[in-house]
């Protein structure tokens, strides 16, 4: 079976505090066009998302 095609529209992003990642991204489908929010966190010199939602 076909996979769907997503495309990334757009990514915005700051940084509350030292080591944290706050970001949203706009994500375009083939049905419609969602947005999904994420916060980053640097641990032992990797990057783990925290949290991770559709909006």
């Amino acid at each position: 079976a076909k996979r769907p095609v997503h495309q990334i529209v757009s990514v915005r992003h700051s940084s509350p505090a030292d080591g944290i990642v706050e970001g949203v991204v706009i994500v375009r489908g083939p049905a419609r066009t969602r947005a999904v929010a994420l916060r980053l966190e640097g641990m032992d010199g990797r990057w783990r998302t925290t949290s991770l939602a559709p909006l």
